[in-house]
């Protein structure tokens, strides 16, 4: 029998965490802070300050955020669930496949636009006022709409798909679904980070093959010595729209790529590009990627696994009625599930960080330059080096600054 009110049960009981946890991320991030003696070393008193006055404010807008959209995603579906308990099976015609299908892209569709309404206040303070405001962000306001109107047009083609085949598999296959829409999970995100860079990542910003003749002897002879065929590095024109520097490492088989910002390398010198290109190839030697994409999976199906243990089986006939109440709680319990393991994920990112650090080290044997790349990426990011333990547990997916540079220097 379809439980509703054991899927709100738990649907509360994740609620309550997520908002514990958001609450102490408040808390935590209004809490006054002084640079230790160690930050002082590496960075004058008027970039920690700013620096920290800067993720501050980016901290409560980001807990304020998540408030909200976890606020309004609960009362969206507990009216739902609150009816379900009281009448399980609906009068009405049985709904097939592809109407069912057809069900769910419009509701997961119409559930990513109403989301992307709720987070546009919050999304424009921190990604274009504050970045303007600390003088991070070249771009104008109209830039900044567009750049997230493609984004939301993105995240909202993937919910209509994750949408309309979450609904065919839990018509087609009542009882396996929850290992099926694993598959489903593992090939589509397969199918993601092979596209992202030849799809998603242009269309926010132009890349250009790395043309610099030193450099392009730097990335032979770094991954000749650890035996790794590099074929493809770009240049990410990121000057355009920002001051900030960064490299990532994307794409997955035929498509994997290191991306340099423009930025990174007119801020930072030959030794220390170096450096941060031996980090990049460390994810590509290790694969971090395909690892990523494995956790994320065995974290999915643990959710997915949950949510049909709690949920029983469905009512038969299956109406729109009950197909729209049963993918509305799948969608908020999934979100509150992701949230409440975040911990767990950047646990694993900071792993892969720190390996492929050590791995820069290893290929380069060069740490002070490892030193003065992390001083000159805190400095153009406006980082925040030393986060407060909460923020850095709960999110933080890289070690901070002042522990990369104390891992360099042996300390």
């Amino acid at each position: 029998m379809w439980e509703g009110y054991r899927i709100l049960k738990g649907i509360r009981f994740l609620l309550g965490i997520a908002l514990g946890f958001t609450a102490l991320w408040l808390v935590v991030a209004a809490l006054p802070r002084k640079p230790s003696q160690e930050a002082a070393r590496y960075f004058d008193a008027g970039f920690l300050g700013t620096s920290m006055r800067h993720a501050t404010l980016s901290y409560v807008s980001s807990g304020l955020e998540t408030v909200a959209v976890f606020l309004l995603m609960y009362f969206l579906v507990a009216g739902e669930l609150r009816r379900c308990t009281c009448d399980r099976v609906f009068s009405g015609q049985a709904i097939g496949v592809a109407k069912g299908a057809g069900l769910g892209a419009v509701l997961y569709a119409a559930v990513g636009l109403f989301l992307s309404f709720v987070s546009l206040p919050f999304q424009l303070y921190r990604g274009y006022y504050l970045e303007k405001s600390f003088g991070l962000s070249r771009m104008t306001v109209s830039a900044w709409l567009l750049d997230y109107a493609k984004s939301t047009a993105f995240t909202i083609v993937v919910y209509v798909l994750a949408g309309s085949l979450t609904a065919a598999l839990v018509l087609r296959f009542p009882r396996t679904w929850p290992y099926l829409l694993t598959v489903v999970f593992l090939v589509g995100s397969v199918f993601l980070a092979f596209i992202y860079p030849q799809v998603v990542a242009p269309a926010f910003d132009k890349f250009v093959p790395l043309e610099d003749p030193v450099l392009l002897q730097e990335v032979q002879a770094l991954s000749g010595k650890a035996g790794m065929k590099v074929d493809k590095v770009l240049v990410m024109e990121a000057s355009r729209k920002t001051a900030r520097s960064n490299a990532y490492f994307a794409g997955i088989g035929s498509t994997k790529q290191v991306v340099l910002y423009d930025t990174l390398l007119s801020g930072n010198s030959l030794n220390e590009v170096r450096l941060v290109l031996a980090h990049e190839l460390g994810h590509w030697r290790f694969g971090h990627v395909v690892k990523g994409i494995l956790a994320s999976t065995a974290g999915t199906f643990v959710v997915v696994a949950m949510f049909a243990m709690l949920s029983g089986s469905l009512p038969k006939p299956l109406v729109s009625r009950d197909l729209s109440r049963f993918l509305l709680a799948l969608f908020v319990f999934a979100s509150l599930s992701s949230y409440v393991l975040t911990p767990a994920g950047s646990f694993l990112s900071r792993r892969f960080e720190a390996q492929a650090d050590r791995y820069s080290l290893a290929l380069t044997g060069d740490s002070t330059s490892f030193v003065s790349a992390q001083v000159n990426l805190a400095r153009s990011n406006l980082g925040d080096v030393e986060p407060p333990p909460f923020i850095r547990w709960f999110a933080w997916t890289h070690p901070t600054t002042i522990e990369r540079i104390r891992m360099a220097e042996g300390r």
